[in-house]
Formats: C-alpha cells, sequence, structure tokens
C-alpha cells in the first residue's frame, strides 16, 4: 500500500481529476510513471474514481492515441489479502507504442463517521458479516479523577438505543477479541467484513489503545497508591504522586485527540 507522503499526493490528483482539473491520461501516468496503482480509499470514493474513468475512456477522443480498458473482479484469497476490482488500462499511441497499467480498487474501506449521541462521540470502526455497524465511544474524564474509555457500542436500527455494549480491551464477537491484532484470520480483522482502517491505521489503533490502557493504570496508581484491593496499602506514601498522576493525565488527554484524528479524517 501507498506510504503517507505518497498517499497525500495521489489524493491531490484524484481531487483534480474528479473535477476535470487533469484529464485521464494525465491522472494515470503523474503516478510517477507507476505500471501499478493501488487504490486503497472507503469504497464509496473508489467507486466514484471508477465510473469516470470508465465514462472517460469510453468518450476518449483523439487522432494518435487510444485507450482500451479491461476490468477484472480479483477475490480474497491467500494470494490477496482484500477483493478489489482491476483496472488495465493500455495506452496506445500511433498505433503501436503501448503502455499498460493497472489500477486496483480495494472494497474494504469504509468511510469514516463521527456521530455524537446522548452527549458522547462515537467513531465507526466498521461492519461485521450481519453489516452490524461497531463504534468505539470517545473516553471521557469522569468523576474528577480518573478517565474511562475503550467501550464500543452497537445501536439499534433507529439509533435510538444501544443494543451491545462491550469493550476493547476484554469485548469479543464469536470468540474474536477486538483487542487481538496480530493474524488475519481472528480477532480484529475477522470481526470486521469492512473497516474504516487502513493496515497501516490500525496498527496506529491497537497502538494507541494498548497505550491508553496502560497511561489509564499508571495514573490510577498515582493517584491511589496501590492496587485498591485492600484498604490498607503498605506502600501507599511512596506510590501516591501528583506529578506523575498530572503528567498522564494531560498525556491521556493528548492520546484521545490521536484518536480523533485517526478515526475522523
Amino acid at each position: 500500500m501507498l506510504k503517507n507522503a505518497t498517499k497525500l499526493q495521489q489524493e491531490e490528483l484524484i481531487d483534480k481529476y474528479l473535477k476535470d482539473e487533469i484529464n485521464i491520461i494525465q491522472f494515470i501516468q503523474k503516478h510517477n510513471e507507476k505500471k501499478y496503482i493501488d487504490f486503497e480509499y472507503p469504497l464509496a470514493l473508489n467507486k466514484k474514481i471508477m465510473k469516470k474513468i470508465k465514462k472517460d475512456i469510453k468518450n476518449y477522443k483523439h487522432d494518435n492515441i487510444q485507450l482500451t480498458l479491461k476490468v477484472t473482479n480479483v477475490e480474497k484469497s491467500k494470494y490477496n489479502k482484500y477483493e478489489y476490482e482491476e483496472f488495465k488500462i493500455s495506452i496506445i499511441e500511433n498505433f503501436e507504442n503501448e503502455k499498460e497499467y493497472k489500477l486496483s480498487f480495494y472494497k474494504h474501506l469504509l468511510e469514516k463517521e463521527k456521530m455524537n449521541w446522548y452527549g458522547n462521540t462515537y467513531y465507526l470502526l466498521g461492519i461485521d458479516e450481519d453489516n452490524t455497524k461497531y463504534y468505539l465511544r470517545r473516553g471521557t474524564f469522569d468523576c474528577g479523577w480518573y478517565w474511562s474509555g475503550g467501550y464500543i457500542n452497537t445501536f439499534n436500527r433507529t439509533k435510538s438505543d444501544i443494543s451491545l455494549h462491550t469493550h476493547y480491551k476484554t469485548g469479543d464477537v464469536n470468540g474474536n477479541k477486538f483487542s487481538d491484532f496480530g493474524r488475519d484470520d481472528s480477532g480484529f480483522n475477522k470481526i470486521f467484513k469492512l473497516t474504516t482502517l487502513t493496515d497501516d491505521e490500525k496498527w496506529t489503533f491497537h497502538e494507541l489503545m494498548r497505550t491508553f490502557y496502560i497511561m489509564q493504570e499508571a495514573m490510577e496508581l498515582a493517584h491511589r497508591g496501590g492496587a485498591n484491593i485492600s484498604s490498607y496499602k503498605p506502600l501507599k506514601e511512596q506510590i501516591q504522586n501528583n506529578d506523575i498522576y498530572e503528567h498522564y493525565n494531560k498525556l491521556i488527554a493528548q492520546l484521545h485527540k490521536e484518536l480523533d484524528k485517526l478515526l475522523n479524517q
């Protein structure tokens, strides 16, 4: 998949192409002359690009240049992690000089979604095989001293009530845990048929979530002076540290801003 800097350049090209600021040939060839071009964007955007390419190739007219298009649907397999549509485009100049490009339009991404519901902020993570949408609730600073977070919810059809309330750290769907991300055939990747996150974004998401729990525990430890299992905490005076508590309080607030950028852009 494309690296961040290259993807930003590609996004600029897509924007110009969809606005008719560049034509179909410029759009293809400005991808640094690459012969294989990946489009890992939400399905709705990829469909819009594909529709325009089909229309432009059909209507393209030039005395010395011909364009041909062959479309193939490539299924998910052990060789292909995700299903995608392949556009094989040939640019033929003067009936002999042919250049071929393969454009892969992936189908596993959803548009990112942020919503407010009864005073809380929710981010769409993805949909499962039953087309149920799962949302992560934004963490909140509660009771004047601690951070909550990691809640994952589904809603009824009208979003008038919560259907499922679970947790990133411990929750699962059919035995697949949200916090398990090491394999493609289990855990987070198995739960979702479509997600709002690219592969690189998934790693960042899990990094932020696991970091949140570690910092949450450190913050609470510094505040309580122990594990809070017993009222007697032999090392309470040595453990309690307001500077450490405030340090992690500020960091967790920053972490939630990073999650907002990741899940909302």
